[in-house]
């Protein structure tokens, strides 16, 4: 009885804490002094105040949700590091599998037209 009491409380989730959730959003978000490091992984003091400001929004009740919201009203969608899938977002999302398909399709080409010179006459 005590093993299973113990496998339960083992496998239900403690809620995360403020420091834990900070990075998560950190991580999400671009330093705009350093433009290619996340807010968790700069150095700088911008992503170090940015880091403190989702720490009290957070303290404050703010959902991770609309403290993103808020940086993106801020900065644009720029700040994101994983730009969301939908308008001009849709762009970096769309252009690798455009280009990979036109890739497949020129190699194809490629390939039957070497495929009919070599047959033999």
């Amino acid at each position: 009885m005590a093993l299973a009491l113990s496998a339960a409380l083992l496998l239900t989730e403690r809620p995360a804490s403020v420091e834990d959730t900070t990075q998560q959003i950190s991580t999400t978000l671009r330093c705009p002094t350093c433009q290619g490091i996340s807010v968790a992984d700069s150095p700088s003091p911008v992503a170090r105040d940015m880091r403190d400001r989702i720490a009290a929004e957070l303290r404050a009740g703010r959902s991770p949700a609309e403290i993103e919201r808020e940086f993106v009203a801020v900065y644009g969608d720029w700040i994101l590091l994983k730009p969301q899938p939908e308008g001009i977002g849709l762009v970096p999302w769309a252009v690798p599998i455009v280009l990979s398909l036109g890739g497949a399709l020129v190699c194809l080409l490629v390939v039957r037209r070497w495929i009919r010179h070599r047959a033999p006459r």
